[in-house]
């Protein structure tokens, strides 16, 4: 996904801009700006892309690992999700965002909505599986975390993350557990509901 502008865009709204500075109002057009920028600044997600993931009747991980190219599983997703099953999962649109700064899971929660913060393991693997050899998407294989929030056998919501290991050409995933001290890394890939 290219999201860069041509320059040459920038030249009429940047001279009224500048136009607006020298005016009689530049006090007030100034401290909007700074406003718009502060706003800006504090936004901890970006929007990437919006999946498609389609309804699934029976999902149980375990059935999985091998079409998604998981090569490696952590304890606490071994725990709660290996052996878990999702039944009539509904079709839907994943919302994958990046995370423009440090974030805990809370401050993660607040800016996609408690509602639609958690997804189903079923399509977290299928965006896996669209990816299986490392190839581009919306998940990250470049080393950097995806993680969406999921509930683990144990009624709990975890944060369930997936890296690409390049090296090795396969998916890892695990799960960990949602609140301090935990603080994701700036340009980690966080899935979500579409809204």
């Amino acid at each position: 996904m290219n999201n860069k502008i041509d320059v040459s865009e920038l030249r009429g709204p940047l001279s009224e801009f500048l136009d607006q500075l020298s005016g009689d109002s530049a006090q007030e057009r100034f401290k909007e700006f700074k406003l718009w920028q502060k706003r800006v600044k504090s936004q901890p997600l970006r929007p990437e892309a919006t999946v498609g993931v389609a309804a699934v009747r029976r999902f149980v991980a375990r059935e999985h690992l091998a079409a998604a190219n998981i090569g490696q599983t952590g304890e606490n997703f071994e725990r709660l999700f290996l052996d878990k099953v999702e039944e009539n999962v509904p079709a839907g649109r994943i919302a994958v965002q990046t995370l423009l700064k440090g974030s805990l899971d809370f401050e993660i929660e607040a800016e996609v909505g408690r509602a639609r913060r958690v997804t189903h393991l079923a399509h977290f693997f299928q965006l896996m599986k669209k990816q299986s050899k490392g190839q581009a998407g919306p998940l990250l294989t470049s080393g950097g975390p995806n993680f969406a929030y999921i509930f683990g056998n144990d009624g709990k919501i975890w944060a369930t993350y997936a890296g690409w290991l390049s090296f090795f050409r396969y998916w890892s995933v695990e799960a960990y557990s949602v609140g301090p001290p935990r603080v994701w890394d700036p340009g980690s890939r966080v899935l979500s509901q579409a809204a």
